[in-house]
């Protein structure tokens, strides 16, 4: 799974090291020459469990996060499905069904997906014990964990079974009650969702109206059996396992399809099957879904259509509980017809599966194999089904002499359901889950002792990475993340090919043979070159060999070489001259022409009022301090100009001379640059958005609230 390990992992790191340094992970200066970090989202900033990673090692700290997950998933349904009246051993059932259902194993090792929907059972369990300044609690977990798509389907999903509740018992004043403390929830996450939507906003994501991931009808069959296409882990998968991976048991789905018989006996499975049969449906190719990416909702229509394949697990889990009950009674009341009949359906599908495969062959003879081999586990499971039901007509019919037999044959084939759910669900979540050694992550190398001390903030360029960007500590131009800005990619996409285009969606990068490559090195203070000596003279490495006066080699240890750009630009510098445009085509083009430096011009989006001459005197521009969220600068110089930053321009970001606020101006396209006399000045940039702080405001009124809720819910106890 390489997103946990290029995205994930350093994240939780990079925003773990801020916290332990008493620094709020707002802002990361690691990634596209600066980018929000917490707004970001899957960042995960305020996860309730990051209290880990401040007592532990991080690799302990993670390891423990990864396996909270799927215990407190069963816990949590466990109670839920108590509340809902469930005996303990379909209590028991429902919780392993869900807690390493395919989505939860799947997603595990991200620690994000998996975490934000874990939450649902509790907040349904709140709802109904009418404790709710649990549900507010829960929620504001859930939107805490670092998913955005699967905390909107949780609340989608709680909402849905608030008004269920209302239309079934008519209790207006617990609807209401209800709703007010699920807003809470909302409310306590401000701090979190706020600072995002403004992100959110000026990404190429919130252009991106395009629903991916749809499951194809013909994996439907995953549902019964996960490794028909093959497995990832075993390398022959042919689908997109992860996101396409609906599987909760061989005997919970059939025990769910049981459940269907209860009809309207159980309005409470009534709105599991609705919300299961929905969700099933959002997730293939069907004009419903089409809808959906029409009608152009944010999140909704542009993210993995797949995902909502969550929901319905929890669904199926849950039917399998009422189902499990369902046999129970049915099996006192020896009536075998209703669960032979549902058997017998799954039977006859697996039937029909065995014949296309051994008379039609669909697949290439390996694929055809690996698809055999896959099916064998889940008709054995069928089969031992029929074997219980079996031995349940034989004790019934046959032993009626032998008490052992009569009394405890229910109690038999219920244990013996138990036990094969366990057996198949840690067989799949085994599979999935490998351990690897704990000196294999992120091994200590010579490189990276040397870069993040020798680079400090000067930044590097090369196969590096976004991923040992955050993890080192090492600036850099590029990312792999969708919560980018949308101007830094425009100005990025216009170096490479020198005409403006939209940005791709997912992250952006500088190419090594870009239109104007050299010069974005140059003026974003690309100070080393980091090149793999195995990398050669490829396509894929930056042609530093066709430039031997600009670049000098400063490092080597036979596999990594650095070089020094000898042309490079500082960080921050002062200019006294600078151009207006104001279309994007117009700054862009200005800013590559060929008779412009500029290290002498900035291009500004409007006139600053103020018009500058070159000092004769040198100017200093010395970087006092480099922080996350605050840059401080000592500024000399003769006469009055403008001191460009190569840092992204960004609501929220304010700056002082001399203690005094001054005005940000956006500089050639996506940049910062700000006003400063003559003399001497003490020019300091501090990142203070205020999404956050109103975000922060709404969060402890909304504690307040939930507080008071909770006080009241204990004065009847005392």
């Amino acid at each position: 799974m390489p997103d946990v390990v290029t995205q994930i992992y350093p994240w939780k790191k990079l925003v773990v090291g801020l916290w332990q340094q008493s620094q709020v992970p707002l802002w990361n200066p690691y990634n596209f020459a600066g980018n929000p970090l917490m707004a970001n989202y899957q960042s995960a900033v305020f996860q309730p469990f990051n209290w880990l990673f401040l007592v532990l090692p991080q690799l302990d700290a993670w390891t423990i996060l990864i396996f909270l997950q799927p215990l407190l998933a069963g816990v949590f349904t466990y109670l839920f499905g108590r509340q809902l009246k469930l005996s303990q051993a379909a209590a028991l059932l429902t919780s392993v069904s869900f807690m390493f259902c395919g989505f939860i194993t799947c997603w595990l090792a991200y620690g994000t997906l998996a975490f934000a929907l874990l939450w649902l059972p509790l907040i349904l369990y709140s709802l109904e014990k009418k404790f709710y300044p649990l549900t507010s609690l829960a929620l504001a977990a859930s939107f805490f964990s670092g998913h955005f798509q699967i905390s909107l389907y949780v609340l989608l999903a709680a909402g849905g079974w608030l008004v269920f509740r209302w239309l079934t018992t008519r209790q207006t004043k617990d609807f209401f009650w209800r709703l007010i403390f699920l807003l809470l929830g909302i409310g306590l996450a401000a701090p979190q969702l706020l600072p995002t939507v403004e992100l959110y906003r000026q990404t190429p994501r919130s252009e991106f109206y395009q629903i991916g991931e749809k499951i194809p009808f013909a994996h439907l069959v995953t549902l019964l059996a996960p490794d028909f296409y093959g497995n990832p882990v075993t390398r022959n998968d042919r689908g997109h396992y992860a996101e396409w991976a609906g599987f909760t048991g061989v005997i919970p789905l059939i025990l769910a399809l049981y459940a269907l018989r209860l009809g309207g006996r159980s309005k409470q499975s009534s709105f599991f099957v609705f919300l299961g049969l929905g969700t099933l449906l959002l997730t293939l190719p069907t004009p419903l879904l089409d809808l959906v990416e029409s009608l152009k909702i944010p999140v909704l229509s542009t993210s993995a259509a797949a995902r909502i394949i969550g929901l319905f697990s929890f669904s199926v889990a849950i039917l399998a509980g009422f189902g499990f009950d369902r046999l129970r009674q049915d099996l006192k009341q020896k009536k075998l017809w209703p669960i032979l009949s549902v058997a017998g359906l799954v039977a006859l599908i697996c039937l029909v599966i065995w014949g296309v495969l051994l008379f039609i062959k669909p697949f290439p003879s390996a694929d055809l194999a690996v698809s055999k081999h896959n099916f064998i586990l889940p008709t054995g499971l069928v089969a031992a089904l029929f074997g219980l039901i079996v031995f349940f007509w034989l004790a019934n019919n046959f032993f009626k002499k032998n008490k052992f037999f009569i009394h405890n044959s229910s109690f038999i084939i219920l244990s013996a359901l138990l036990v094969l759910t366990v057996f198949d669900l840690c067989r799949f979540t085994q599979k999935w889950q490998p351990f690897d050694k704990r000196e294999n992550v992120y091994p200590s190398l010579p490189i990276l002792e040397y870069l993040p001390r020798q680079a400090s903030y000067d930044r590097v360029f090369g196969n590096l990475g976004m991923a040992l960007q955050n993890y080192s500590q090492i600036q850099g131009l590029e990312g792999y993340d969708p919560m980018y800005l949308n101007r830094y990619g425009e100005f990025l996409v216009y170096a490479n090919q020198g005409q403006l285009g939209k940005p791709p969606m997912r992250g952006i990068n500088l190419a090594k043979g870009g239109l104007y490559t050299r010069q974005v090195l140059n003026l974003l203070g690309v100070k080393y070159l980091l090149h793999a000596v195995p990398d050669g003279r490829n396509v894929w490495a930056f042609p530093f060999w066709e430039y031997p006066e600009e670049f000098k080699k400063i490092y080597e240890d036979g596999t990594y070489e650095v070089y020094e750009n000898l042309q490079v630009y500082p960080r921050a510098f002062m200019v006294y001259d600078y151009q207006v445009a104001g279309k994007p085509s117009e700054i862009l083009g200005s800013m590559f022409a060929d008779d412009l430096d500029l290290h002498q011009t900035v291009i500004l989006e409007e006139s600053s009022g103020q018009s500058f001459t070159a000092p004769v005197e040198p100017t200093k521009v010395k970087i006092n301090s480099y922080l996350p969220n605050k840059i401080d600068l000592t500024v000399q110089t003769a006469t009055a100009g403008l001191l460009f930053l190569s840092d992204n321009f960004y609501p929220g970001w304010q700056a002082e001379i001399n203690g005094q606020p001054t005005k940000i101006y956006r500089a050639d396209y996506t940049f910062r640059a700000v006003f400063v006399p003559a003399g001497l000045s003490e020019v300091s940039f501090a990142y203070q958005p205020g999404s956050f702080k109103w975000g922060l405001v709404v969060s402890v009124v909304s504690l307040a609230a939930v507080l008071a809720g909770f006080f009241a819910i204990l004065r009847p106890w005392r």
